[in-house]
């Protein structure tokens, strides 16, 4: 048997069905990030993160802290009001992230980069973990920068050598200020205090763009309790003009 449904009835499903959808949508992006009080679990599963990042073209420096249940993939804890993170003497605040459904305490400057980088953690049995983190910068040394796509470039930098930990990631834009106008990235070879540009690395036509690099570190070597922790770091170095000829 084939029913048929008028058209005025299908409306209605179609406009209900909308309703619905959009309020389920709502009520997903407004909905809270699971979390848990510190004062409610052991001490000991309490697993911290922490993040450190600087943009020196623009002298934003910013310090993250994180903290979840057993793991880095486990429910967000909420410090009660016996435990706290600091940096550098600062408290962090906390901060909800709906959208990206994160819960952690951060803080930003506009300074340069400081010369120490250390998270105090206090947990709610009063015990006190400082975890001292190197950010380590990345900088061109020179004011002039040309790479030929046949035979490709190499430049000085300053800055201390990549470790074995590290990562270094070049990208290429065609403006300064527009995070969007970037058109590539890739990872060039490093060689000392030398970045070596080959052409393979290089996907874009000839003509004038900007250059700049992030400098990435992660290490599990976090003074913590059972579960361990986990340290970032991130470096973005100032932009710099280019011509790929």
């Amino acid at each position: 048997m084939t029913i048929i449904l008028s058209s005025d009835l299908m409306n209605k499903i179609l406009f209900k069905f909308s309703i619905f959808t959009i309020v389920g949508l709502f009520l997903t992006c407004c909905s809270s990030v699971k979390t848990e009080k510190s004062d409610k679990v052991e001490q000991r599963i309490i697993f911290p993160q922490y993040t450190i990042s600087y943009d020196a073209e623009n002298e934003i420096f910013s310090a993250s802290a994180q903290f979840n249940l057993n793991n880095p993939a486990g429910t967000f804890i909420k410090l009660s009001s016996r435990s706290k993170v600091t940096f550098n003497g600062e408290t962090l605040k906390s901060k909800e992230d709906k959208e990206g459904g994160k819960f952690y305490y951060t803080a930003t400057w506009n300074q340069p980069l400081p010369k120490e980088c250390l998270f105090e953690y206090v947990n709610n049995e009063q015990e006190v973990f400082l975890n001292k983190i190197d950010l380590n910068s990345f900088e061109l040394e020179g004011n002039t920068f040309s790479i030929s796509k046949e035979s490709g470039a190499t430049f000085s930098f300053k800055g201390k050598k990549l470790n074995e930990d590290e990562t270094l990631e070049c990208f290429i834009a065609t403006d300064k200020e527009n995070e969007e106008s970037v058109l590539c990235s890739f990872f060039p070879e490093i060689s000392g205090h030398s970045v070596q540009f080959f052409p393979r690395m290089l996907s874009v036509s000839p003509g004038n763009y900007y250059l700049f690099f992030i400098r990435r570190k992660s290490s599990t070597e976090v003074k913590a309790l059972d579960r361990g922790g986990l340290w970032e770091t991130e470096y973005c170095s100032k932009k710099v003009k280019v011509q790929i000829k």
